[in-house]
């Protein structure tokens, strides 16, 4: 998806001459080859004007007291924009150009709207009352997937989506959905603008994949820091681990002398040092388990698909663990085999 921001408005339109610069811009575009959908919307997910707009909301079935007005996020779309933006309608019906200033205000509402304002009830036919002071009373026509309006891993709230025809707004993003790269489609689109009103530029220009990829910016750095951080980690616990274990076979030299000079097995003694390193793996991932598994708790808020105990990762992480405490004890355990028994009687 593209997604194309303009303000006719700032050319010296007025309101109907926009909103016919808008309708005669979808039509222009939604003819390109390649393009699939063409809608409008104020704010699109992830978009980068933030969380949007709030607007006052009256919930059903009260008197207006001033604790249960509650601002609600909202944005305010064309026909199509659901299909377009790829956000799927679980009941109800889309906008249509019907929903106009003539018509019956008319709103759809998040299915986590939906369910905190009509629990157990069906709300399509509902009212409600929304805006400032005197509020419009608008009926509940649909009910739209829950999507993240700000951030990837924000918890679900209630949303409200208003025709455009029936509240116009400004500056709007022109939404195109096409089959391809949509970056492909932007030179088409920037000509089909200026064939449409040359003296209307483009204000931004962006992709979807895009918008997804600033949005997890975040986390793509956490999650190179913890890349890295990781990797300094194994170093440390090769290396630690190596060490230990040396220094262990060290004070195990004369013993070690003794059982190669009565004619012990290389691969007996090689077990002998290489269970030392394991066992001392074995008792990290003891220790490191249950940290780990309280650790996912605060990395589940930071990323996103990380559960609170994984056992695909921690099943690599410990078997990661082992396998450095096998290769650790590799040459440690190569040495004791092959070392000189009269040596070795002679160790302190």
């Amino acid at each position: 998806m593209l997604l194309v921001s303009v303000a006719p408005e700032m050319n010296h339109m007025d309101r109907q001459q926009a909103l016919d610069y808008l309708q005669r811009l979808q039509v222009e575009v939604s003819g390109l080859p390649g393009v699939r959908s063409v809608s409008l919307t104020a704010h699109p997910p992830l978009g980068l004007s933030g969380g949007g707009m709030t607007i006052p909301v009256i919930r059903p079935g009260l008197d207006a007291p001033s604790d249960e007005v509650r601002p609600v996020r909202y944005t305010v779309v064309e026909p199509r924009y659901f299909e377009t933006a790829g956000v799927r309608l679980v009941a109800g019906r889309d906008f249509t150009g019907r929903d106009d200033q003539t018509s019956a205000r008319v709103a759809i509402v998040s299915e986590t709207a939906a369910r905190q304002w009509w629990p157990a009830q069906a709300p399509l036919g509902r009212t409600l009352r929304v805006g400032p002071s005197p509020q419009e009373e608008v009926e509940v026509v649909g009910v739209a997937r829950d999507v993240a309006v700000v951030a990837l891993n924000e918890a679900p709230a209630p949303y409200l989506y208003l025709p455009f025809r029936q509240a116009p707004r400004g500056g709007m993003t022109l939404l195109v959905a096409g089959r391809g790269d949509p970056a492909a489609l932007a030179p088409e689109v920037r000509r089909a603008m200026r064939e449409v009103n040359p003296d209307v530029p483009p204000l931004t220009v962006e992709t979807m994949p895009s918008l997804v990829r600033f949005a997890l910016m975040p986390q793509w750095i956490g999650a190179w820091a913890g890349v890295l951080l990781g990797a300094i980690t194994v170093v440390l616990g090769v290396g630690g681990l190596f060490a230990l274990v040396a220094h262990a076979v060290s004070k195990r030299t004369r013993e070690i002398g003794i059982r190669m000079a009565l004619g012990a097995d290389e691969r007996a003694t090689m077990w002998i040092v290489l269970r030392q390193g394991l066992l001392l793996g074995l008792a990290g991932v003891s220790l490191g388990l249950p940290l780990a598994v309280a650790l996912s708790f605060v990395l589940r808020s930071l990323f996103l698909g990380v559960g609170p105990a994984d056992p695909l990762a921690l099943t690599g992480a410990s078997l990661a663990v082992l396998a450095v405490a096998a290769l650790a004890s590799l040459a440690p355990a190569w040495r004791a085999t092959h070392v000189d028994p009269m040596t070795a009687l002679r160790a302190e």
